[in-house]
């Protein structure tokens, strides 16, 4: 007999340890209902570190529950990630069950209280510029809804303002990949405009991504085909790459919707440049005539003046022919009076330039340009005077 009431007691002093560490775990959830996060976390730890409860799905539910709310509420800088591990595990645990998916429903109905928690302490570490932290938390918003009861189905546009904001967090934190990846969802599904594809391709910049570059902005393109900065991206893009050909193409399209852009003109006078000078000069005055304060295409059309003329002075002193010598030498000076002309006029542009940094390196270019034709010229005095004046210029 007495061997029995041993055994009772050994049973009942096991329920009452599983009993008492049940009961922390209900303890640890109402002290948070009343905001006291202190008591909610002992009570929550020490039920996690009990073996018994540990194997307990719904241990981690609430542990899920109650460090949602620490970290909503600034006392667990981790505890978003713990509440996403507390219900991958709370998940583990119910599949490897005897009788599997009793706690499949309390899991699920777990997830929107997360994501809100999760967005709460998100948009906390965005204002506290922990922009890791406010990233990770947006993807585990993202997470939580994708996981959630969902009757018709998960439908990505419902988190595209979180997609977004992983986006942001991401460019803040220089995680150009994450950032990238997270701006062309937005951009693919119509979040944010232009801007997201834009982002996205400056992340792609920082990686050195050509390729993604290239496939970003053309994606960018089809979906925003009446974006100038899209199309001005591309341009340089292709400009930069030495890819002519598909410059041209995108900025004779953007010509044909826009003529009277005089960047769109300037662009295509630098290809032309290349190719076609005259045709360069032709893009340039274009460009001039519809923005007379423009200062590089006013500046290139010196640059290309001046290549003229000293060909032509190349051509003179080749020839043997005295009277083609001569005719060339005068082509020469007179092409040369024009590269001044736009020298100094894209001179005069530049110290009117508010921004006083960039409008002492153009003077400078200009200075030392018109030194260079002056010397060439053999005006020793007009060669000293642009040269003391580049000189004089602080660096």
């Amino acid at each position: 007999m007495k061997r029995v009431i041993f055994m009772v007691a050994l049973a009942l002093g096991a329920y009452g340890v599983t009993y008492a560490q049940k009961a922390k775990v209900t303890r640890a959830k109402n002290s948070v209902i009343i905001n006291q996060f202190d008591d909610a976390k002992k009570n929550m730890d020490e039920a996690l570190a009990d073996p018994k409860s540990a194997e307990d799905p719904e241990t981690f539910i609430t542990a899920a529950y109650v460090y949602g709310k620490l970290a909503a509420a600034g006392k667990d800088n981790d505890g978003i990630t713990k509440a996403k591990q507390f219900l991958e595990k709370a998940n583990q645990l119910d599949k490897e069950a005897k009788k599997p998916g009793k706690f499949e429903k309390k899991i699920l109905k777990a997830m929107p209280e997360l994501s809100q928690d999760a967005e709460n302490f998100a948009i906390k570490c965005f204002n506290e510029k922990n922009y890791a932290g406010s990233r990770d938390a947006f993807k585990t918003a993202i997470w939580a809804h994708q996981n959630q009861e969902n009757p018709n189905g998960y439908n990505e546009l419902a988190d595209s303002s979180w997609i977004l904001n992983v986006g942001l967090a991401s460019m803040q934190a220089e995680d150009w990949n994450t950032g990238a990846e997270y701006f062309l969802k937005a951009g693919n599904l119509g979040v944010d405009g232009q801007m997201s594809f834009l982002r996205a391709n400056y992340c792609y910049e920082q990686l050195k991504d050509s390729a993604n570059i290239e496939k970003t902005l053309k994606t960018g393109f089809v979906k925003y085909p009446g974006s100038k900065d899209i199309v001005n991206s591309l341009i340089n893009y292709y400009l930069k790459a030495g890819k002519n050909a598909e410059a041209l193409e995108y900025l004779n399209d953007a010509l044909a919707k826009d003529p009277k852009n005089a960047q769109y003109h300037f662009a295509k006078g630098c290809l032309n440049e290349k190719l076609e000078p005259e045709q360069a000069i032709r893009d340039y005055k274009q460009a001039v005539s519809l923005d007379p304060k423009m200062f590089y295409p006013t500046f290139n059309l010196g640059i290309v003046y001046y290549n003229q003329s000293m060909a032509k002075r190349n051509e003179s002193s080749s020839t043997r022919d005295r009277a083609k010598a001569k005719e060339y030498e005068i082509e020469s000076k007179n092409i040369m009076e024009n590269a001044v002309k736009y020298m100094e006029k894209a001179m005069a542009i530049a110290d009117t330039e508010d921004n006083r940094e960039l409008a002492k390196n153009n003077l400078r270019t200009c200075y030392n340009s018109l030194a260079s034709i002056n010397y060439s010229l053999g005006n020793e005095a007009e060669y000293e005077k642009y040269a003391a004046k580049a000189s004089a210029l602080p660096r």
